[in-house]
């Protein structure tokens, strides 16, 4: 009915078209209304211009009002019986204010559609079932800000045919050139994922609009036929992980993993070469039952080249559910620590570390998801203590288990997986944010870290191992040794007596445990104290440009110190991931480098000066003048004698306690180093 009050003729495809033209304006006025509003401006136009944005905000209610009437013309001319409409179909009544349309009509609306939905999902071969399961999909996404609808489209099988909606394409669109899914597919996958993503928020919201109902969520976490793909699909093409509600996207995300766990997610791999007479070529292998052997992208040794083989392998990396769950729950942070945190937090950190993010025989590598899923879960020591804690705690588990594991491998299988360096890198950000959990945890006797209020102890052995699991990438043993220096550094300035001294012993045995795990991933001495200077350059820029400045609480969380600096020691060192420094380190590093020796309290000088003379206790040499305000940088044989006359002149005017200081040092370097 038009707004005259007049009967008019209602074509449900010419009022989806109408709908569109219609989004397509909004979508013109709001990437170009700003501009047009600019340009007038400049001309001092005596025009109203704050009509541009109320007309972009009228055309978008009636884009989507008009979107809502195609649905129910549909849904009313499919299905009659409703309003005005005789069983015959000849009179439709379509009102045209959606706000006079009841709950119980959208809910039948909704439990005709997933009705619908079922039919079409079930034989999806079948003439017009593509056409239906599109035009559901984008009543779905149009009726997102509608509870009624949700929850009956929901309560009527809609969710859980949801989750068939990938397969159902995918069986459609068919496999081609490796291709699973037409961008069309991929575009209704969204709109699906879309709606139902809002089904989660009504029901869990501060102010829920739709009852709690587990088998919401269980649609997702057991899907139908255990098909985990299709669900990954949803949040592959779906919102980000940052629109989901939290708890659900982790429990999904949990679900993936239990199922990635039991799953060969990549082929083998072998080198070519020559084989007795003959030369035998590279080839990849498909584990029994290949999981992704149901979207036709299984290896063949009769038809296939090397060409179509790397792109079958990209196809799988590409459509793997787990990297699509990882991805969503790394945007949302609530939803890492609840992964990491919650009950099977340990088994999915054991998931996380592991090695199959990477596929053998190719540069493909998707551990940064994960990585920074780990980032996501232990980084917020401030509003997350106790949560950030706990995962963090499962992470270093999980990372000590695995550099246990790998010493079993064979030279296969370490050839096969070579050193990851994302997921080290995530590790070695899990010990700088936590240095002084680590360093006051120095001499604790248990086998496992472990979450305790809002902080993280870890035993010797645990410590020793998930260091050595990092330090196997031999480049981020730098970030971990100047993660301690940062600290020591910071500390030094507020004192070296007292709790400040205490806790700089704890920091030198944890330099002890560092040399103990570089050796056990195989670096000497000379190689860590070439780790150590090719990052001073960086960590110095990091700590003085303030671009690691965080806001306190006003109760901060209880490390070493108990206060408001020491927590601001912690954030002070992390190198927050994503940021450019202008390090210029490699200029700096001489990798024949001899003068700083590694396994000895010397190599903690430095940043204790760095404090001492930023307290003003002590004041640079004369002819440093650089040096002034702690901005100690060592480059060459030079800086470093001269340093060394420096701290010789510095202990006579600290009348024997940078003496003692020393003397402290290395007997706890020892009892770190000391297996």
């Amino acid at each position: 009915m038009s707004p005259l009050g007049e009967f008019v003729g209602v074509n449900p495809d010419r009022v989806r078209k109408l709908a569109n033209r219609l989004k397509d304006l909004e979508h013109a006025l709001s990437v170009h209304g700003p501009n047009i509003k600019k340009k007038l401006q400049e001309w001092d136009t005596a025009l109203d211009l704050s009509v541009i944005a109320k007309q972009t905000g009228a055309v978008s209610d009636y884009a989507r009002n008009m979107s809502k009437r195609a649905d129910l013309a549909r849904d009313l001319l499919t299905h009659g019986g409703s309003g005005l409409c005789t069983p015959a179909g000849e009179i439709v009544s379509i009102p045209w204010n959606m706000k006079d349309v009841t709950d119980q009509q959208r809910a039948q609306e909704a439990k005709d559609e997933a009705a619908d939905l079922k039919n079409a999902l079930d034989d999806p071969e079948a003439l017009g079932s593509r056409e239906a399961i599109e035009a559901i999909g984008q009543s779905v996404q149009d009726h997102k800000d509608d509870p009624a609808y949700l929850k009956a489209f929901a309560d009527a099988g809609g969710m859980a045919d949801v989750a068939r909606v990938s397969q159902a394409l995918h069986q459609q669109d068919g496999t081609h050139k490796n291709v699973v899914l037409s961008d069309d597919s991929a575009e209704i996958i969204g709109k699906f994922a879309d709606g139902i993503n809002r089904i989660f928020k009504y029901e869990r919201g501060k102010n829920p609009k739709i009852p709690p109902n587990a088998d919401y969520e269980k649609a997702l976490t057991q899907p139908a036929g255990g098909d985990m793909w299709s669900v990954g699909m949803l949040f592959k093409y779906g919102p980000r992980g940052d629109a989901w509600e939290p708890h659900v996207l982790s429990h999904v995300a949990g679900a993936m993993l239990d199922w990635r766990k039991s799953h060969d997610m990549r082929p083998g791999y072998s080198k070519g070469g020559v084989v007795g007479m003959g030369y035998s070529p590279e080839a990849y292998e498909d584990p029994e039952d290949a999981w992704y052997g149901a979207l036709g992208l299984t290896h063949s040794d009769m038809d296939e080249n090397s060409q179509d083989a790397l792109s079958r392998v990209n196809a799988i990396d590409t459509n793997d559910p787990s990297i699509a769950l990882m991805q969503r729950v790394s945007e949302n942070a609530d939803a890492a620590r609840d992964l990491l945190g919650g009950k099977s937090g340990a088994n999915h950190a054991k998931e996380l570390v592991n090695d199959g993010w990477a596929t053998p025989g190719t540069k493909l590598d998707d551990a940064k998801f994960p990585a920074a899923v780990i980032r996501a879960a232990t980084g917020d020591r401030i509003h997350h203590a106790a949560e950030s804690a706990t995962a963090a705690a499962n992470v270093i588990n999980a990372g000590a288990a695995k550099y246990a594991q790998d010493g079993t491998k064979s030279d296969h299988e370490k050839e096969q997986y070579p050193v990851n360096m994302a997921m080290s890198k995530a590790l070695s950000n899990v010990f700088q944010a936590y240095v002084p959990d680590f360093a006051t945890s120095t001499g604790v006797s248990q086998k496992h870290a472990s979450p305790a209020d809002g902080t993280v102890i870890v035993d010797k052995e645990t410590a020793k191992a998930f260091l050595s699991e990092i330090m196997k990438n031999h480049d981020e043993a730098g970030n971990v040794i100047q993660a301690i220096n940062a600290q020591i550094g910071l500390t030094s300035q507020h004192g070296i007596d007292g709790g400040a001294g205490t806790y700089l012993k704890n920091l030198a045995e944890l330099r002890g445990e560092v040399s103990a795990a570089g050796h056990g991933a195989h670096m000497d001495e000379a190689a860590l104290r070439d780790a150590e200077h090719a990052k001073q350059l960086l960590w110095f820029n990091i700590i003085t440009s303030g671009a690691a400045a965080v806001p306190l609480p006003e109760n901060p969380a209880k490390f070493a110190l108990g206060s408001k600096w020491g927590q601001a020691a912690i954030w002070a060192g992390i190198p927050y991931g994503g940021s450019e420094f202008p390090s210029g380190e490699s200029s700096q590093v001489e990798s024949d480098y001899k003068a700083i020796k590694f396994s000895d309290s010397t190599s903690m000088q430095v940043p204790l000066m760095r404090g001492l003379v930023r307290s003003r206790e002590i004041k640079p040499p004369d002819n440093h003048p650089e040096w002034a305000d702690g901005n100690i940088v060592i480059d060459n044989d030079k800086d470093r004698n001269d340093f060394n006359a420096w701290w010789i002149k510095a202990k006579e005017h600290c009348q024997g306690r940078l003496d003692n200081f020393d003397d402290d040092m290395r007997d706890a370097f020892k009892r770190g180093a000391d297996n």
